[in-house]
């Protein structure tokens, strides 16, 4: 994009387009804000100015409002403002890196972000009291060797959940960082955390007497059937395959497969919430640059 207007709107126009879930985005200057309201609008109602986005906000505002430590980004706050105005809730992220913009010290990093977050509320509440927001503390970490970011590391896990469990605490809605390759790790989190059920029947004494008196295995049991979804994880990208299998396969890593899936998604058809002409009626009102699905 050759400017941060085209940008800000293709940005916004791209996520709504391919999704039919709540969505978020970013923005580099205030004005843009209004317009990509003002595009909402045209999505769910065809008129720009029915203010249908206010009644039904389905697009929150990624807001990195803080340059670390606890100073506003004059930018970004001036977004802030105009989020508030045009009634988008608001994704409010610290997201400072532990040893370069917040202490070391991992307590300290998470003092330093929930100061900034409520800091960011108590601004939006000035504004518009009550105005819908997600406290993203978003904690990150460096290596203290090098200074580069250590997303996958052991303390960056520690960081998320403390802040996900102050949150929780406090009674404030929350959101933490994950890429796709997480979502197998959280699958098998929530996992570890639901633990096992015991009653009779997970006991299996009947199961058990079944495959002893000749059914032959478990794999093929009603039992194990109807539990595949609900007692095990499978995951996406993890690949359980035998080292054989795995080579014959094409040996491929995990950031590989993820890359895959990634592209997989995009190169799906895109969803037709949006009627073909008020797509068309927004592309001639903005600069969309994301091939539409007729003409592709």
């Amino acid at each position: 994009m050759e400017g941060s207007r085209d940008l800000d709107i293709n940005s916004a126009y791209a996520a709504m387009a391919s999704a039919t879930k709540p969505i978020g985005t970013s923005f580099f200057e205030p004005q843009h804000v209004h317009e990509v309201a003002e595009m909402f609008n045209m999505a769910l109602t065809g008129d720009p100015h029915s203010g249908a986005f206010r009644q039904r906000p389905f697009c929150m505002a990624n807001n990195t409002f803080v340059v670390p430590p606890l100073c506003f980004a004059e930018d970004s706050t001036l977004c802030m403002a105009e989020q508030v105005r045009v009634g988008m809730p608001i994704n409010l992220l610290s997201a400072g890196q532990a040893g370069a913009s917040s202490p070391a010290a991992l307590a300290g990093s998470l003092v330093q972000a929930l100061a900034e977050c409520l800091a960011a509320l108590t601004c939006v509440n000035l504004m518009s009291p009550g105005h819908p927001c997600i406290m993203g503390m978003w904690p990150f970490v460096s290596d203290l060797r090098t200074g580069a970011m250590s997303s996958g590391s052991g303390e960056e896990a520690v960081l998320n959940a403390a802040s996900a469990q102050l949150l929780n605490w406090i009674g404030l809605p929350s959101g933490v960082a994950a890429m796709v390759t997480d979502n197998d790790m959280l699958g098998s989190i929530n996992r570890t955390i639901h633990g096992s059920e015991v009653d009779d029947a997970m006991l299996s004494v009947e199961v058990i007497r079944d495959v002893g008196n000749g059914f032959g295995h478990f794999l093929g049991h009603q039992q194990t059937l109807d539990l595949m979804l609900t007692e095990y994880i499978f995951p996406i990208i993890g690949d359980r395959n035998s080292p054989e299998d795995w080579k014959d396969a094409g040996a491929t890593s995990a950031p590989q497969r993820a890359h895959k899936y990634v592209n997989d998604v995009l190169a799906g058809p895109l969803p037709s919430h949006i009627p073909a002409d008020i797509d068309a009626a927004i592309r001639e009102r903005y600069d969309i640059q994301l091939p539409s699905q007729t003409a592709a």
